[in-house]
């Protein structure tokens, strides 16, 4: 039972690109193999500097996306920086078998405006040591035991 807001860490890195728009996706996977969006959040990587919410926010990441805090981020290089963010709100009950993946990709065409690129542009993602990336899920009730009886 997951009920509330899903967060994510990731650790990017690119020698070519100084600002990257990530978009991460957070399915359901049965069994069958088919799969179920349950949650996405998007991060622009100049925007990563964390700050105070001027609100209670459940001690989630808090990008303060303030104008200082995007003009004196620095552009990506190829030492690995962190990106957190919050996702959309979820309430969902996971069957069994059921398999979480996460999707992570630098563009959603369709449904998120991206500037004109000229040339081909890449970015590392990092994963393990000092660069562990994770999935936060607001999990109701413990692994064993539903919240609804």
């Amino acid at each position: 039972y997951v009920a509330g807001i899903p967060s994510v860490r990731l650790f990017l890195s690119s020698a070519d690109t100084p600002v990257v728009d990530i978009h991460a996706y957070l399915t359901a996977v049965a069994p069958d193999g088919t799969s179920r969006l349950v949650s996405e959040g998007i991060l622009r990587s100049s925007h990563r500097k964390l700050g105070k919410p001027p609100y209670r926010n459940f001690g989630l990441p808090f990008p303060s996306s303030l104008s200082r805090d995007v003009l004196t981020a620095p552009p990506l290089s190829p030492r690995p920086v962190s990106l957190e963010f919050p996702m959309i709100a979820v309430g969902r009950v996971f069957q069994r078998g059921e398999r979480l993946r996460l999707t992570v990709a630098g563009a959603d065409q369709g449904n998120v405006s991206a500037p004109d690129i000229t040339s081909v542009q890449t970015a590392g993602l990092h994963m393990g040591g000092d660069t562990d990336a994770w999935v936060r899920l607001p999990v109701l009730g413990g692994i064993d035991r539903s919240p609804f009886e």
